[in-house]
């Protein structure tokens, strides 16, 4: 070749007609991280809940039924609402979609499968369906109420197709499920009105999806003033542990399912809070309980740290971020989660595609013409390795490394029009004696090159440039060799001779279509002799 550089970035100018040469560049992601599918995990931090109004509401949709005021039964739904970390890491992202189930469209490029309450076994039972869980109360209150067993299929779709994923939990395991089963162990064994009624306020609280820690306090200075408290954090507190060794066991799973859905994804954990923490400096409950918190939160997320080690995940600690009243982060909290996950994600290497399998025959060349700028993607971070390459393409790539000379006159083909993407490409390759047009006075420009033919074109051009054309290969040793057509014999050795074309198996195959991949190795062969 005359100028490897010339023609290189001859050919970038090339891929600009994306959907003319079937070589197509990545789809434009809005970032620069090839994401172009979100999945969230999580619990009511992945849910987006705070204070900030209805931007930060749990999302809610009608049941069909009425209460006794006459107004419409809500029920809360797997989401994020628009203060969360996930609506904003989606938007920074540039990824399109609403985030939430009762909105769910199939072109949406992120969906969050976060529900206010979720432990981590019960996350585990809705990417898990092997996983066989136990059912108890909290779990028959909590996750009855997700429907998960009616949205299972997409999520485990979802999660599996996801470029990146998110996840935080742990809180409910070691809070909220301790202080259910603590409410009801305590009023079953109440023998005092006040203390029952404080209970069931406290457990109506939370079905009413009063947030956790806001209830913990009221309960906990309620049963203070009547001297129950002791008696609460005696059933309270070993709860609390068990549900933490607990978390402990399936935390790893999780992760493990995750890799197992999805090996390639950009997966990013973020580290358990403390939700009583500075809660209050005056209840003696919420201290005692924020104490032992504490005792969970720092060797829990050294744990989780572990896991992301282990299984090729990233992690955020958001023990620091800004929480409002209810003990959730702000809208601005969730800004600094979404920021700390994007500085955890890494830029995608163009040259790695989804669907080109590390190790294949074929691997070197695709990273070659990718880095080269001679060929990329087919979109979505894919390479489409087995599509057929037209004539017109090989023709366009040609013309372009040979810096697009002006034509001077038309070859006279039937079926190439004027204005065609393919027009003076085509025509300089047959008026320069690369390429030939068919008996019927055509070129068929869209029609799959057959390897023979790709052989043909690419032994005319290096004559054409000056290149060795002496190589001769016996093609005796091939089964099917007399199947190539006379005008492509000097032209097939010469390929084989090079190793640019070699047996596939099934022998030489001079005419079958020669696929993406094919062409990305005979175009590095070919550049590199």
């Amino acid at each position: 070749m005359r100028n490897m550089k010339k023609i290189l970035a001859s050919l970038l100018a090339v891929m600009l007609l994306v959907s003319a040469l079937g070589i197509s560049v990545l789809a434009d992601t809005g970032n620069e991280f090839g994401i172009e599918k979100y999945a969230a995990l999580g619990d009511s931090i992945g849910a987006g809940v705070n204070n900030d109004g209805e931007r930060g509401a749990v999302p809610r949709i009608p049941t069909g039924e009425k209460n006794e005021d006459g107004t419409d039964q809500m029920v809360e739904v797997f989401g994020t609402s628009q203060a969360g970390y996930v609506q904003q890491l989606a938007k920074m992202l540039g990824l399109s979609g609403s985030g939430r189930v009762d909105t769910i469209r199939p072109d949406d490029q992120f969906r969050s499968w976060a529900y206010a309450g979720l432990r981590t076994v019960d996350i585990l039972t809705i990417i898990d369906p092997s996983f066989e869980m136990e059912p108890d109360l909290y779990s028959t209150w909590f996750l009855g109420g997700t429907q998960y067993e009616k949205y299972q299929e997409t999520i485990i779709q979802d999660l599996s197709q996801a470029d990146l994923i998110t996840l935080v939990a742990g809180a409910n395991d070691f809070l909220t499920d301790p202080m259910v089963m603590t409410f009801i162990e305590q009023a079953a064994q109440s023998e005092s009105e006040a203390e029952t009624l404080a209970l069931q306020e406290a457990e109506e609280a939370l079905e009413e999806g009063e947030p956790a820690p806001s209830v913990l306090q009221q309960v906990t200075d309620s049963l203070e003033q009547i001297n129950a408290l002791n008696k609460f954090m005696n059933i309270f507190l070993p709860k609390m542990t068990a549900g933490y060794q607990r978390m402990l066991q399936t935390y790893p799973r999780i992760i493990a399912r995750l890799r197992e859905l999805n090996p390639n994804a950009q997966i990013v954990l973020q580290g358990i809070p403390n939700p009583v923490r500075n809660l209050s400096l005056t209840n003696n409950g919420i201290i005692s309980i924020g104490r032992a918190i504490d005792g969970f939160v720092t060797p829990g997320n050294l744990d989780i740290m572990a896991s992301a080690a282990r299984y090729g995940c990233e992690y955020t600690d958001i023990l620091t971020v800004e929480c409002d009243s209810s003990i959730h982060p702000t809208t601005a909290g969730y800004t600094v989660i979404a920021n700390q996950i994007v500085e955890k994600l890494k830029p995608v290497d163009p040259a790695v595609y989804k669907d080109v399998a590390k190790g294949s025959w074929y691997e070197s060349g695709v990273k070659f013409v990718t880095e080269e700028g001679i060929m990329t993607g087919t979109g979505s971070r894919m390479f489409s390795p087995e599509a057929s390459v037209t004539r017109g393409t090989v023709a366009q790539i040609l013309y372009a490394a040979e810096g697009k000379p002006a034509v001077k006159q038309s070859a006279g083909l039937k079926d190439v029009k004027e204005g065609a993407w393919y027009c003076d490409a085509v025509n300089w390759c047959v008026g320069s004696k690369l390429a030939a047009g068919y008996t019927d006075g055509t070129f068929r420009p869209n029609e799959p090159v057959t390897r023979q033919q790709l052989a043909a074109m690419l032994y005319q051009y290096a004559a054409f440039s000056g290149k060795d054309t002496s190589a001769k290969a016996n093609l005796g040793l091939y089964s099917d060799a007399g199947e190539i057509s006379e005008y492509a014999v000097t032209a097939m050795k010469w390929a084989v001779g090079h190793r640019l074309i070699s047996g596939t198996g099934k022998g030489l195959e001079p005419k079958g279509t020669a696929t993406r991949a094919q062409l990305a190795v005979i175009l590095k062969a070919f550049c590199q002799m």
